[in-house]
């Protein structure tokens, strides 16, 4: 008959071979949910850094555009109002033709000075505060049809005239510049088009062309403007899909939330 302390000291022993495999669990258990709760914290960490890096950059590349803006309202804008004057003071009273000549140059600076404060408006985001993005948009637009080199649409649902945010519409702004700036220098296009649409919290945009295309799988397909563009639409929480292949044109198609 076994004596009573040796018993309890098997029975002790076993409760023991029993529960500490069951602490083991639960610590294993602690350890790797607050591992997962590091990780987790130093992730989204990391996304706001990179979200205020991306922010201080385009707020840095704003001030640029502004800065830009600026100086070509007021430094170029007053030569040429300048030139305007002096042209204007010239008294011609026999030579008609010669009048004929001055007051043309008179004409044509009048007429650079009107053009060139409106590109500084454009550049500088102005006219989005003043007309909304629809009105700055047919005014990008209209200098680009200038050239005689494209045909432009522009679908805008009438919906983002009311339900409007405009530090969004400038990023907007911004987002067309580039994907319509890649279309002008590498898509050798004729025709462009450029669709906005409102639906339920989101602005689905599509900036479409007829260019010669390409394979974006390939390497060295994502320069700086695809690099930007994408940048903004990370800003945004936004997500991006481009369809494109050899001779078949580009569509980029870009949804927002919104506003």
């Amino acid at each position: 008959m076994e004596k009573p302390g040796i018993s309890f000291l098997i029975l002790l022993t076993t409760v023991i071979f029993l529960i500490a495999p069951a602490f083991l669990v639960v610590y294993v258990i602690v350890y790797s949910r607050k591992k997962k709760k590091l990780q987790d914290e130093k992730a989204e960490m990391q996304l706001v850094y990179e979200a205020e890096l991306l922010n201080s950059q385009l707020a840095m590349q704003e001030q640029t555009m502004q800065t830009i803006g600026a100086d070509l309202h007021d430094h170029i804008g007053q030569l040429l109002s300048l030139t305007s004057l002096t042209l204007g003071s010239i008294e011609i009273r026999d030579d008609h033709r010669s009048a004929e000549k001055v007051n043309s140059a008179i004409e044509i600076t009048s007429k650079c000075i009107a053009e060139l404060r409106h590109l500084g408006k454009l550049i500088q985001g102005q006219q989005i505060t003043e007309e909304g993005l629809y009105s700055a948009l047919q005014q990008e637009i209209a200098w680009l049809e200038k050239t005689d080199r494209f045909r432009i649409r522009l679908s805008f649902d009438e919906v983002l005239n009311s339900v409007t945010s405009e530090e969004k519409n400038l990023i907007i702004y911004r987002l067309i510049q580039e994907l319509v700036n890649n279309i002008v220098k590498h898509a050798a296009a004729k025709e462009i088009e450029i669709s906005l649409t409102y639906n339920e919290g989101r602005l689905h945009l599509s900036v479409s062309d007829d260019g010669k295309g390409f394979d974006p799988e390939k390497p060295g397909k994502k320069g700086m403007g695809m690099f930007n563009i994408h940048k903004r639409i990370r800003l945004l929480n936004g997500q991006v899909k481009i369809n494109s292949s050899p001779d078949e044109g580009t569509k980029v198609s870009i949804t927002i939330p919104y506003p």
